[in-house]
């Protein structure tokens, strides 16, 4: 079934009683079908609203059940588009298909809510050899004026946003929370809109967080456009004293751009309230009862945020940078947390951080202030001159894993600020992953633990990757079933949850060829701080980084990005020892690996261990198959050992 838009009205051709450009053959799989479309909502008809320009040539393909091999799932609908307007401009989603919920708790839910079985979940989405991807605009400014009209319940937001339209464009889609009413779009000398926010149109459950602007006619291409969003409601949750946005990413209308933008942001609260917001605080004046701020970015960013709350501030510094906490209060952390934080302590650590990356990143940080806040969520962000820490692990001093969560978000003012991914999810691993590796650096280099160090790369990276237990039975294309491991399923490069495992250890992969190759790994560095000169303040792709570790190492790695970042198995080594009395009176350590299901090209460093603690290392190179190594000690090791740090992603076997 081929979906265009024949109707003059949009409304008209996704609402329930108009009929379909090809008339479906089957009633009941048309009604199916229209649950499914009215919850994606508008997000199908952004490239056909604008088709004479850069969608040109967009189209939705949806195939019903008799277009399916598989019999086990007899309502499943494919919907396959093609959409130069979306950033994975080709994609395949599905609902009604058995193995499209793998996870229990999905199952669950889907029973107590037996509406959204209709929902379309993605399959794959990729981009286009050639990237069609081009925004309906580069967006130059989001200006956010919020007025606090009641704090607890209501806020109007007002956004500005100045952009270049692509050309052919005849309406844009924004992201917007669905908390905020839209009451009016104007443009230029106050000229109003007409728009369409899809989900506080209906009646029933749906997905799409959008606003749809229509123009009625093209907008001038390459000429700068001004549009104001005028919107009320519940945009903020309180929280023990603090105020957060319900919405983090879609709090402001926001147009779907993979460039950076700058954003300004004007709030007034309650005067013994204190605020904080991405960027630079321009101004903060007091006025009676009430503190105005004005913050806004020095550089482009893809994202901004905002909270305010009662916070108490505590002062610090690091190299030319100050840093400022903002958290609660010892009684309130004790009152909500059931223990207080140790804010004197969390600010030493990022003091700290801070000077371990400026040093070994030779890219000291170009901003004044640094500000710290420990909001109710539990994770932490960055953004530029901003951190947000999570308030259950951010403040505490008795746990590693709140020492490399600080210092991770820190890591980000670096990855993620002062180079940016420039495709997402594709190269989400350059801002998470580096920021992880980062993190483990500072902890080895703060706390001069090396066993901590392992076992923290064992437990945080190694084991989630590869003592894995989570297996899935799939049926294959001819009917018969296999299992896969979750890992298979997730390439580096699709941008999963394993940019945080899989991630940092490719990193740590890398570092390692280089102390073969160069018998050090000063080198590794050198290409990190490379990185961040050639791409600072800049986007950057992962080919970019690929090609810049080829130039450092002087050869083509292709082996290693196929293996790591596009690839998915895990070798299993199966190694044995041999060390016979040499004729010299030495001794001949012989080192054999044979791979159990593939045929990696793997340096796996060997640990020889002799009297005394001392150490040394070969790498057993796996080019194929097998693979072997001889060394010649003069005298017999007390034990030899394969992997210890983990610089190979392997499971070991004698």
């Amino acid at each position: 079934y081929f979906f265009t838009l024949m109707d003059d009205s949009l409304l008209g051709q996704l609402g329930v009683d108009a009929e379909p450009s090809v008339p479906f053959q089957q009633k009941e799989l048309y009604a199916r079908t229209k649950k499914a479309l009215r919850q994606l909502g508008t997000i199908t008809t952004r490239a056909l609203l604008n088709r004479r320009g850069r969608s040109r040539g967009a189209a939705y393909v949806l195939f019903g059940p008799e277009s399916i091999r598989n019999a086990a799932s007899p309502h499943a609908h494919l919907l396959y588009s093609v959409d130069p307007s979306r950033q994975h401009d080709v994609a395949l989603s599905v609902f009604g298909h058995n193995n499209a919920l793998l996870y229990p708790y999905t199952r669950r839910y889907l029973e107590e809510h037996p509406d959204l079985k209709f929902q379309f979940r993605p399959v794959t989405k990729f981009s286009s050899r050639d990237r069609m991807f081009e925004p309906h605009g580069r967006v130059e400014l989001y200006s956010t004026e919020l007025t606090l009209l009641n704090v607890m319940k209501e806020t109007r937001e007002q956004t500005t946003i100045r952009f270049t339209p692509a050309e052919g464009v005849t309406a844009i889609r924004l992201d917007l929370t669905p908390r905020l009413e839209v009451k009016s779009v104007t443009g230029p000398e106050g000229k109003t809109f007409p728009f369409m926010q899809w989900r506080h149109m209906m009646d029933q459950e749906n997905f799409d967080e959008a606003l749809t602007v229509s123009f009625g006619k093209p907008l001038p291409a390459g000429e700068t456009f001004e549009l104001k969003v005028v919107s009320e409601g519940p945009l903020f949750d309180a929280y023990a004293g603090t105020y957060m946005l319900a919405e983090e990413d879609i709090w402001h209308p926001r147009m779907d751009d993979t460039g950076g933008s700058m954003f300004e942001l004007f709030c007034t609260t309650p005067k013994g309230m204190k605020a904080v917001g991405a960027g630079q605080l321009i101004s903060e004046e007091v006025t009676g009862a009430l503190r105005r701020y004005h913050f806004r970015t020095s550089r482009p960013f893809k994202r901004s945020t905002f909270y305010f709350g009662e916070f108490v501030i505590y002062d610090g510094k690091a190299d030319e940078t100050r840093v400022e906490l903002y958290t609660q209060t010892a009684a309130s952390d004790r009152a909500v947390l059931g223990w207080a934080g140790d804010p004197e302590y969390t600010v030493n650590e990022i003091e700290n951080a801070l000077k371990v990356y400026n040093r070994i990143f030779d890219a000291p940080l170009e901003i004044e202030t640094l500000r710290v806040a420990t909001i109710p969520v539990s994770h932490g962000r960055g953004f530029e001159g901003l951190i947000l820490l999570s308030k259950w692990s951010g403040t505490r001093s008795d746990t590693w894993g709140s020492d490399l969560f600080r210092a991770h978000e820190v890591a980000h003012q670096w990855w993620g600020n002062m180079v940016q991914p420039m495709h997402w999810p594709e190269d989400r691993w350059l801002s998470e992953a580096f920021a992880e590796y980062s993190a483990m650096e500072y902890f080895n280099n703060r706390f001069g633990k090396p066993g901590k160090t392992r076992q923290q790369i064992e437990e945080r990276w190694f084991k989630p990757v590869a003592i894995y237990d989570d297996y899935r039975t799939i049926p294959t294309l001819f009917g018969e079933k296999r299992k896969i491991d979750v890992n298979e399923l997730l390439p580096l490069n699709a941008g999963g949850s394993n940019v945080y495992t899989k991630g940092p250890l490719v990193l740590h992969m890398l570092r390692y060829v280089f102390q073969v190759k160069e018998k050090s790994d000063e080198g590794f560095w050198l290409l990190l701080q490379d990185f961040l000169q050639k791409y600072k303040y800049q986007q950057a792709s992962t080919m970019d980084f690929m090609r810049l570790a080829e130039e450092h190492l002087q050869g083509r790695m292709d082996w290693f990005w196929s293996q790591w970042i596009y690839g998915t198995a895990i070798p299993e080594v199966r190694w044995s020892q041999e060390l016979p009395k040499a004729e010299d009176g030495g001794w001949l350590l012989t080192v054999d690996g044979e791979q159990k299901n593939t045929e990696f090209v793997i340096p796996i460093p060997i640990y020889i261990h002799g009297k005394g603690g001392q150490v040394m290392t070969a790498p057993l190179m796996m080019r194929g198959k097998t693979g072997r190594a001889q060394v010649r000690l003069r005298e017999k090791p007390a034990r030899v050992t394969l992997n210890d740090n983990y610089e190979a992603l392997v499971v070991l076997s004698r």
